[in-house]
């Protein structure tokens, strides 16, 4: 058993190469695609790593900057930003199996139907959340619900949850774009968006069905 999983942990690692095999015979492009597996999954296990990393190791040096009530305030506002990641509904989730579907079967035309769709949703969620903030800004007690007494650390808290909110609302719809790399096993060239800019913002500069690194859907993903 244990001269099996050190055979199968040595084709993995073979797999993680930066050149693409040879697309011009059927098994080429079926190692082809256990390699984009194999890097997606090591890119995002390493990401992970350090961002787990840097979180701890970021702990000390805030709170000594910045005091321990104001980190506990920090805590609370990042805990309400995990709770409202459900705001999407899931729609991001279920764009990566739209499109990882659509890809399989060449559908170019379904996978801008999906793309197109789900920015629009999540748009439409994000414009709606923009009223709901504003009223937990103007008219949520803060200091009564964290039971902060000091009247400086309270305008702190509606300050930071006024920021942290519209940082979350403008990435609902942004958080497509992961997405779309993720469905095309290309989750480690995420990187790129960071040189599109906004142009990412507007469903007509996005095309998810193109060939990425020079790989045809068509060829890239038959076995």
């Amino acid at each position: 058993m244990i001269v099996r999983l050190v055979g199968r942990a040595r084709r993995t690692v073979g797999y993680l190469r930066t050149a693409p095999f040879d697309l011009a015979t059927s098994e080429g492009r079926s190692q082809e695609r256990y390699r984009l597996i194999a890097v997606s999954g090591a890119a995002a296990f390493v990401s992970k790593v350090v961002a787990a990393a840097a979180g701890i190791a970021s702990v000390p040096m805030v709170v000594h900057h910045v005091g321990k009530d104001q980190f506990g305030l920090w805590m609370v506002v990042s805990s309400l930003v995990v709770w409202m990641q459900l705001a999407d509904f899931g729609i991001a989730n279920g764009l990566s199996n739209a499109l990882a579907e659509a890809h399989g079967r060449d559908d170019r035309e379904a996978a801008s139907g999906y793309l197109s769709s789900a920015l629009a949703a999540t748009s439409v969620i994000a414009m709606l959340c923009l009223p709901l903030l504003a009223a937990a800004y103007i008219g949520l007690p803060l200091s009564r619900i964290l039971k902060i007494e000091d009247a400086a650390l309270s305008a702190l808290a509606a300050d930071a949850l006024l920021l942290v909110g519209l940082a979350f609302v403008i990435n609902i719809p942004l958080s497509l774009v992961g997405r779309v790399f993720t469905a095309y096993q290309r989750s480690y060239d995420g990187i790129h968006v960071l040189d599109s800019g906004p142009q990412w913002s507007r469903s007509e500069d996005v095309d998810p069905v193109q060939p990425v690194g020079g790989v045809e859907p068509s060829t890239a993903y038959e076995a």
